[in-house]
């Protein structure tokens, strides 16, 4: 039984080591690399093949077979639900608030995580309950849809961000040079 995954930040600037137990005591089990575009997890001597776009849906291709998180919006990012299918396993990420998140299995609390910390640096998800007794497998898959989760919500607020500063600069340039 395991009640912590953490991500570790990159010593090489794409490869993030994924841990295991408490944080006294952390094992490094798996990583996690985006190189070139290409995501992947290696776990267990396996590599497993990560796609998500802009749609509902990501998944990756293990050992076991597909495994698939699926948001309840037309966009990742606006989901306030996601179902994660995995190995037999069906866990539910509902979305308190805009920061913290609840994993749900069979209507019993499995675990959180929060974006609070640096939480998509440093993704700490923490699992109790039913969440402590799933695999390890699926433990660090639950892992990298949480960080997705929180990293398409930080890229929707960034590109908003972006996007009302440039309407800024706009008006203050038209100002200028009308005044």
């Amino acid at each position: 039984m395991n009640s912590d995954i953490r991500w570790g930040v990159p010593s090489d600037g794409h490869t993030f080591p994924i841990y295991a137990g408490p944080a006294d005591d952390m094992d490094r089990i798996a990583e996690f690399a985006d190189e070139r575009g290409v995501q992947h997890i290696r776990f267990g001597g396996d590599t497993w093949r990560l796609t998500a776009d802009e749609g509902p849906e990501a998944q990756a291709e293990t050992a076991t077979g597909t495994w698939t998180a699926k948001g309840n919006s037309d966009k990742f990012h606006t989901a306030d639900r996601v179902t994660i299918n995995a190995d037999r396993h069906e866990i539910g990420i509902i979305a308190e608030s805009r920061r913290n998140f609840v994993l749900d299995i069979d209507g019993e609390k499995a675990g959180q995580y929060s974006s609070d910390n640096r939480g998509l640096r440093n993704v700490h998800v923490e699992f109790e309950g039913p969440g402590e007794k799933l695999p390890l497998d699926v433990q660090v898959f639950v892992s990298w849809v949480a960080r997705r989760t929180l990293e398409t919500r930080v890229v929707r607020t960034t590109g908003m961000l972006t996007m009302a500063l440039a309407i800024c600069v706009v008006i203050a340039i038209v100002v200028w040079f009308t005044t």
